[in-house]
């Protein structure tokens, strides 16, 4: 669309979460209508017992074509509390995100 601003808009997506070597990484999957977008994640203010993210993204100024094109963003947040959910708030709401703990074989690759 051209002439338009760029606007920064919540996005939608689906959402895991991972939890490695002091670390739990949220990653979100999704498509857009157009190659017009950037996609990320947000860190938000930690409730007591959860993390927070949100997923934003911004459409891009000048032409852009009308084909569905995926996008995969991540966060990684540090912690060395056990963590067993995540809040992701997106254009469709808030929702709690279960927290896969890694194996520890999968883990010593991380160090």
């Amino acid at each position: 669309m051209v002439g338009d601003t760029p606007r920064l808009e919540l996005c939608v997506g689906i959402y895991r979460a991972q939890q490695i070597s002091g670390h739990v990484v949220v990653f979100a999957d999704g498509v857009h209508p157009t190659n017009a977008f950037q996609t990320f994640l947000v860190h938000e203010s930690r409730d007591p017992g959860h993390f927070g993210v949100a997923l934003w993204h911004l459409r891009s100024e000048g032409p852009s074509l009308h084909v569905v094109t995926p996008f995969a963003v991540s966060a990684s947040l540090q912690t060395t509390e056990r963590v067993e959910h995540v809040r992701v708030r997106d254009a469709a709401g808030d929702q709690l995100v279960a927290v896969e703990q890694v194996s520890n074989a999968v883990a010593a690759h991380a160090r």
